[in-house]
């Protein structure tokens, strides 16, 4: 979901680009003269198959992210994250002090991973020289993600024709660094990591890892000690020996005749205390690792292909659906599911949270196939509506979730993001989305249920962010940690001039605009079903004034495109990006001028190919390795 990059043309098609840059403002000439460069280069483009030096495994709150050999190393920011919490810092395999060698590794699906790795296998008494190439060790391994945390089946064959001897190992660490720390090197967290092994049954062992760290705080709203206690619990079974824990390494010593093998499975559990946590994973669901499954089990289930006669029949378009729902349903977060209500994560790798203008604009795309994610996206946002002031969290009477999350840093309030309210999105979007469930389902007891909710976010806008100055909806930050850009594209440097500038708070975005219109106009009929037509004929009032004075002040007649917003001192941020489009899918756009802003959002600076850039390619500020300054977004 969040920062799909667009394909990029070749480098040096880029450069030519660059030559517009040299002047601070672009002129309405140059701009054209750009376009029109870009046109030219449109259909140019090479097909590049993805690569990084990284490979993830998602599911539910918790990521696997290892190297390109599923590998851990110390000194990269990969792991396995449960919560933004890492569990797991380094983590290999090893005989005789030998890391394997990977042969082919294959990530099967979202949650599950397969890979070959060898070694080699030598007799007793072999000198270290012995060549490896008629006396292959292999080991496989099947990787899951599932509601216990992490999941391995190892198989280690001897592939030689002589009995062979080794001392197996599995290095691992944890050091429960935020996932923010892991990825900027910065700790700001220092606890107490204690560790434990003992033998825990026939067969069976377990090593834990614990974590303990305080944090005193005096922030506005808010002071206290905050305590952050987790840990992760490491099962393993071993069918191949007696296990002992030494120098950071599981250990086992094995003795293999030719053709024989041995199993081990391994189970990393996430241990959370939430008792000192807040918001919708205050209570998540108790998950309990399953029993180990009969040795060969998962391999199988992993590995079997199947494709049901339905799909091998479907038309190309019932294919595409089918997989988006698929890969919609890999972030699914299984701990916030709610009645008959879930709700996508944010995405993978990094956003594994709750946010609420992300789920609310997921849910609503998604309903015509989906509508369960508009109910888990509604109740989690209506029970956690703030009916308070608090400045460290931006918090507000009426103020709905921006993001909540568990990890280290959020829940010592070293940031706010543990249950933090900066968005005017959120609030803007709810009442549209109730709107939205409404039509789908006309389910009377949901409405009933959530109006007050929707009326009480709509409170909060004409309460809280009305500008005196304009009349328009604006936002700005109380929190000395708090987020400066709070519409959807939220990023500190996603609001810019068109000399590439940054734009300082308070901002009246325009998408925001488009957001509250249609949940004004969604809220009126939906009072008019429940006979509240006072109420409901004066909210369809609000929004024809809103729409009216919209069009009027937002529009750029030189440009044919809308502003990106309103900056402190009224002045039209006159940007090209992606926002206007955000008020076409709202209807606030005059009818007149749908024409002309479909035709400019088309145009190849901004439309890609695989979507609209959310910046133009002719900005002096952008960017497409961006996070919202000319990368693509399917929103």
């Amino acid at each position: 979901m969040h920062e799909l990059v667009a394909c990029m043309h070749l480098a040096s098609r880029l450069d030519r680009l660059r030559q517009f840059y040299t002047m601070r403002t672009l002129s309405s000439d140059s701009a054209r003269n750009c376009r029109d460069q870009t046109t030219q280069m449109v259909n140019d483009v090479i097909q590049l198959p993805p690569r990084s030096d990284t490979d993830y495994l998602g599911f539910d709150y918790g990521v696997f992210a290892t190297a390109r050999d599923g590998f851990v190393y110390p000194d990269r920011d990969d792991g396995l994250f449960m919560h933004r919490t890492r569990l797991l810092s380094r983590y290999r395999y090893i005989a005789d002090g030998e890391q394997f060698k990977p042969v082919t590794l294959s990530l099967l699906n979202q949650k599950s991973w397969f890979g070959y790795y060898i070694q080699s296998a030598r007799k007793p008494g072999d000198f270290q020289g012995a060549s490896p190439t008629m006396q292959t060790l292999e080991l496989t391994v099947a990787r899951e993600l599932n509601t216990g945390g992490l999941c391995e089946q190892l198989e280690l064959t001897n592939y030689s024709q002589h009995r062979c001897q080794f001392e197996f190992g599995i290095e691992l660490d944890a050091d429960f660094a935020d996932q923010d720390e892991a990825q900027s090197g910065k700790r700001l967290q220092h606890g107490e990591i204690r560790q434990q092994f003992n033998r825990a049954g026939t067969q069976l062992w377990k090593l834990t890892f614990g974590y303990r760290v305080t944090n005193d705080y005096s922030l506005p709203g808010e002071a206290g000690t905050a305590e952050f206690h987790c840990g992760v619990e490491v099962q393993i079974k071993s069918m191949a020996g007696e296990i002992r824990y030494s120098d950071g390494a599981l250990r086992c010593k094995i003795a293999l005749d030719g053709l024989e093998s041995a199993r081990l499975e391994l189970q990393f559990q996430p241990i959370f205390d939430n008792a000192v946590t807040k918001g919708p994973f205050s209570n998540p669901t108790v998950h309990h690792p399953p029993s180990f499954a009969n040795p060969g089990e998962s391999l199988r289930r992993q590995t079997k292909v199947s494709i049901p006669r339905a799909e091998r029949d479907a038309s190309q378009a019932n294919k595409t659906i089918s997989q988006a729902a698929s890969d919609l349903g890999a972030l699914r977060m299984y701990c916030l599911d709610r009645g008959d209500g879930w709700i996508p994560a944010a995405g993978l790798p990094e956003f594994l949270a709750f946010f609420g203008r992300d789920v609310l604009i997921t849910a609503m795309e998604g309903a015509i196939l989906v509508p369960q994610m508009i109910r888990g996206a509604l109740g989690h946002l209506a029970q956690w509506q703030t009916g308070r002031r608090n400045d460290w969290r931006d918090e507000q009477p009426g103020r709905m979730l921006h993001q909540a999350e568990i990890s280290p840093m959020a829940v010592l309030n070293l940031t706010p993001l543990g249950l933090y309210y900066g968005t005017i999105t959120t609030p803007a979007l709810f009442p549209w989305a109730l709107g939205r469930l409404w039509k789908w389902t006309a389910d009377r007891a949901a409405l009933s249920a959530l109006i007050e909710p929707a009326l009480k976010a709509l409170d909060w806008l004409d309460r809280y962010c009305i500008s005196e100055r304009t009349g328009f909806y604006q936002y700005s930050t109380h929190s000395p940690k708090g987020i400066k850009n709070q519409g959807w594209k939220d990023s500190a440097d996603a609001i810019v001039y068109e000399d590439g500038s940054q734009v300082d708070n308070p901002i009246a975005i325009c998408d925001c605009h488009g957001y509250v219109y249609a949940s004004k106009t969604e809220t009126g009929d939906m009072l008019d079903r429940l006979n509240r037509h006072d109420e409901a004929q004066q909210l369809r009032m609000q929004a024809a004034d809103l729409k009216r004075r919209f069009n009027e002040v937002f529009w750029m007649p030189d440009a044919g495109f809308f502003a990106m917003g309103l900056d402190k001192d009224s002045r039209k941020i006159k940007s090209v990006g992606s926002n206007p489009l955000h008020c076409l899918g709202a209807g606030i756009i005059d009818e007149s001028l749908v024409g002309p802003t479909v035709e400019r959002l088309f145009e190849p600076d901004l439309y890609s190919g695989w979507g609209v850039r959310t910046l133009s390619n002719c900005h002096p500020a952008f960017n497409p390795h961006s996070y919202q300054r000319g990368s693509v977004w399917p929103f």
